[in-house]
């Protein structure tokens, strides 16, 4: 497994045990075309899917450096994205919402050490959020992404 891998597995396995997410029906690593493509949202995810977390630590760069002698340092961009459906677009995006602050408050429990992300990870800077609406009649769909650094020191 790679670091990448390692991470967003697990994110994944803090988020299957989180309170407010018990609802969440789907949890995957593997990124949806539809997440992040023109293809419509609204058929990337079949309806017993939703509501659905996807985490990728490979959307954007990292970035690694020399820690100390026998250590490396990475710094490495993780993206939560969430999927609702709800038969109004503005009840899809209040579950979006809560289903984000609980992601956002995991997120921020990984900043200190002994978190469940592993040995020499933390979260670090900020945590940012962004939720938008899909009307596809007759449903209203919400998808949130959340972005944070995560800084993981390895062992040469």
């Amino acid at each position: 497994m790679s670091i990448f891998s390692d991470l967003e597995d697990g994110l994944v396995a803090m988020l299957k045990g989180s309170p407010g997410l018990e609802g969440v029906k789907t949890f995957e690593t593997s990124v949806r075309e539809c997440l992040f493509s023109g293809d419509k949202l609204t058929q990337g995810f079949r309806t017993d899917e939703l509501p659905a977390i996807n985490v990728s630590a490979q959307l954007k760069p990292s970035r690694s450096n020399p820690f100390s002698a026998g250590e490396k340092q990475y710094e490495i961009p993780l993206t939560v994205a969430i999927v609702t459906r709800a038969t109004k677009g503005k009840l899809a995006l209040q579950a979006v919402y809560e289903l984000q602050t609980a992601v956002e408050g995991i997120l921020d429990q990984a900043r200190r050490s002994g978190n469940a992300l592993g040995a020499n990870v933390l979260v670090t800077g900020e945590v940012t959020s962004s939720a938008t609406t899909i009307f596809e009649k007759p449903y209203g769909f919400a998808i949130s992404s959340t972005d944070a650094t995560v800084l993981k020191v390895v062992e040469l």
